[in-house]
C-alpha cells in the first residue's frame, strides 16, 4: 500500500499562480504539469488512522479479550480500501503529465527494492512463521502479480500483506491511461462515472451471489478482496475525488462532514460487529455484500411464515 502524501510545492514561473492561488484564466489546476502543487498535510493524519485499522485487523484478537472488540478489529480491512482510494487520490492530484515510461519507471524502482527486502526478511527471519507459496508462488511474489493468481497459498503466501502492493502495481501500470480520460471529466461526467463506480462494486458480488458462488468461498474472497480489476474501483473513486477537488469542489461544512463520515464509519463498524456477535456469522468481504445485513433477517422471516398464508 502505497501512497505518496506530501506534495511538495513547485517553484512558480513567471506568469503562473502562486500556490494556492487561483489558476490563470483558460487553464485548469493540477492534471496538466503546470500547475504548482499544494502540500496535503491533513493527509498525513488519516493515513495513520488507516493503519491503525490495518495493523489491528492482523494483530487485535491478541490484545482485545472482549468479543465485540476482537470483532471490531478484525473488520480493520477497510484501512486497506482506505488505501486505495488514497493512492489514486494523491497520484492524480499530484500529476504532472510526465510520460507513461517514466511514471513506471519511477514507480516501479519505488515499491519493487522494497518487495525484494520484504522477501529476503520473510524467508529469513520469520522463515518458520510464513507460508511457503512454492515455486510459482516465488516467482509470482517477485515479478508482483501474485494477487492474480486465485490461490491463497500464493497470493497469501511468503510475506502475505505484500498482495496489495501487487494490486498497486496494476493501479499504477493502468493510472497513465486512465488520467487522459479524467481530465476530460467536468461535473456531471465525474458524478456519473462515480456512480456507475459504485454500482458496479456493489453489483457484482451481489450478483455472483446469487449466481450460486458461497460468499465465504475462497474464489469469492479472491475476486472481490484480492482481484486486481475489482480493486481499482476504490483507486478510481481516488481519482474523481481528486479531480473534482481540481475543478473547485468543496464541501461547504468541512469540520461537520468529517464528524457526519466519522460517525458514519462508527455508525457501519457498530452494524456489522454487533450482527457478527449476535449472529456468529461475519459480514462478507467487501462491504459491498453488506446487503447481507439484510438479507439474512429477510431470510428469517420468510422461513417463519407458513406455506399458504
Amino acid at each position: 500500500m502505497s501512497a505518496e502524501v506530501d506534495v511538495k510545492p513547485q517553484p512558480s514561473a513567471p506568469g503562473q499562480p502562486r500556490p494556492g492561488g487561483p489558476p490563470p484564466r483558460g487553464r485548469l489546476p493540477g492534471l496538466t504539469g503546470h500547475h504548482p502543487r499544494t502540500r496535503l498535510p491533513s493527509l498525513t493524519g488519516l493515513r495513520i488512522f488507516g493503519s491503525v485499522a490495518v495493523v489491528l485487523c492482523h494483530v487485535g484478537n491478541g490484545f482485545a479479550s472482549a468479543p465485540s472488540l476482537t470483532v471490531a478489529a478484525a473488520y480493520g480491512y477497510a484501512g486497506v480500501s482506505f488505501f486505495f482510494i488514497l493512492s489514486g487520490f494523491v497520484l492524480t492530484w499530484s500529476d504532472t503529465g510526465q510520460p507513461a515510461r517514466r511514471f513506471w519507471w519511477l514507480r516501479f524502482s519505488r515499491i519493487w527494492p522494497l518487495q525484494l527486502l520484504l522477501m529476503v526478511f520473510a524467508y529469513t527471519v520469520i522463515s518458520s512463521h510464513v507460508k511457503v507459496p512454492g515455486p510459482l508462488g516465488h516467482l509470482a511474489e517477485l515479478l508482483l502479480i501474485q494477487a492474480w493468481v486465485p490461490d491463497n497459498q500464493v497470493y497469501a503466501g511468503g510475506n502475505g500483506v505484500t498482495w496489495s502492493l501487487s494490486v498497486e502495481m496494476f493501479f499504477y501500470l493502468v493510472f497513465p491511461l486512465a488520467i487522459i480520460g479524467l481530465r476530460r471529466l467536468r461535473g456531471r461526467g465525474l458524478a456519473v462515472t462515480a456512480a456507475v463506480t459504485l454500482a458496479l462494486m456493489a453489483g457484482l458480488p451481489l450478483i455472483v451471489s446469487l449466481a450460486g458462488l458461497s460468499t465465504y468461498s475462497s474464489l469469492y474472497y479472491w475476486l472481490f478482496f484480492v482481484f486486481p480489476p475489482y480493486r481499482f474501483g476504490e483507486f478510481l473513486l481516488g481519482m474523481l475525488l481528486a479531480r473534482a477537488m481540481v475543478l473547485g469542489w468543496r464541501t461547504p461544512a468541512p469540520v461537520l462532514a468529517c464528524l457526519a463520515a466519522a460517525a458514519g464509519v462508527a455508525g457501519v463498524t457498530w452494524a456489522m460487529t454487533a450482527f457478527t456477535v449476535s449472529t456468529g456469522t461475519p459480514v462478507v468481504r467487501p462491504f459491498a455484500a453488506l446487503h447481507y445485513l439484510v438479507e439474512k433477517p429477510v431470510e428469517r422471516r420468510l422461513r417463519r411464515v407458513p406455506v399458504g398464508a
